[in-house]
């Protein structure tokens, strides 16, 4: 028996101005977001859904739907988009516009916007893009100047995409909406020696939007000593230099924490350039004995942040 998977979407209307909670709020069923999702056979997976406040609403995904054989059964990423708050949405698209000829699987793709129409989607990847890169793990880029209805080819992300023989994968991409955008994810990377093997971050900035981006560095200030793996990070910003990133790790701090995974944050106020050294944010890291993971971190633009 085969299995397909599909993309729902669920819309929450809120008539007027409703309390949380509140009885009237009303959930419509679940349909297919995807609209070939009645004649489809591949699967849609790893999506991520982000609205520009102006109307438009982008959804991307991963999926080895071929599109009725217009691209390969490899992995690509498909871009669907409404601007109706999501009521309908447009046929899938592949996002990455070498879909039909690359061999290399794409994978858990990212998307953020700076409100004003330019759009940037990052994702890992094994496409050696003709050989101008390895088919290792790495970062890949591609940007979109109208909504997202055009995207231009992918690039490599992480500069030293030619050389580097370690994994880059779990890429988040944000942005303040004032010109400066970072992306962050997970490596295995030593960086020409300087690093250790084990998983650590990566950070790299733009300031135009994702043409041009700052060769790899350690977002987390011990990965040149530290033994624990650092994984799948989040990042958000409150638009006026401040970021912080939170994810989950195995680092111990020489015994200080247990070993199993906890959640450490670290915070940069210059727009990605520093940041502080890790530190634990479940105040029981110490203590407990369960794993922490897949944490989710956003603020109000007003000095409130939540992380989950």
């Amino acid at each position: 028996m085969s299995i397909r998977r599909s993309l729902l979407v669920i819309i929450l209307a809120l008539p007027g101005v409703v309390p949380l909670f509140a009885s009237a709020q009303v959930f419509v069923a679940p349909e297919a977001l995807n609209t070939n999702a009645a004649t489809d056979s591949g699967w849609d997976k790893h999506q991520q859904v982000a609205t520009d406040g102006a109307g438009v609403w982008l959804v991307v995904w991963e999926t080895n739907e071929n599109l009725g054989g217009s691209i390969g059964f490899d992995r690509d990423i498909l871009v669907s988009r409404s601007t109706d708050a999501g009521v309908t949405w447009t046929h899938p698209v592949p996002l990455n516009t070498n879909a039909a000829v690359d061999i290399g699987g794409d994978f858990s793709p990212q998307v953020s916007t700076d409100g004003a129409g330019r759009w940037v989607a990052v994702w890992e990847s094994r496409e050696s893009l003709g050989g101008a890169i390895g088919t290792d793990l790495d970062i890949l880029v591609s940007r979109s100047e109208d909504a997202g209805a055009t995207w231009t080819a992918p690039m490599p992300l992480n500069t030293n995409a030619a050389l580097d023989i370690g994994g880059d994968y779990s890429p988040q991409v944000s942005t303040d909406g004032a010109g400066n955008w970072l992306a962050v994810w997970s490596s295995t990377e030593d960086l020409d020696g300087i690093l250790a093997l084990d998983p650590d971050l990566l950070v790299s900035r733009s300031t135009d939007a994702g043409a041009n981006w700052t060769a790899p560095a350690p977002l987390n200030t011990n990965a040149v000593t530290d033994i624990g793996g650092d994984y799948d990070p989040t990042v958000s910003t409150d638009g006026s230099g401040l970021w912080v990133a939170v994810w989950p790790s195995g680092e111990s701090f020489s015994g200080t924490i247990g070993s199993d995974l906890d959640l450490l944050i670290s915070r940069s106020m210059d727009n990605g350039l520093t940041w502080t050294a890790p530190h634990p944010l479940n105040s029981d890291a110490a203590t407990d004995g369960g794993a922490d993971f897949e944490p989710d971190v956003t603020n109000d633009g007003a000095g409130s942040w939540v992380a989950v």
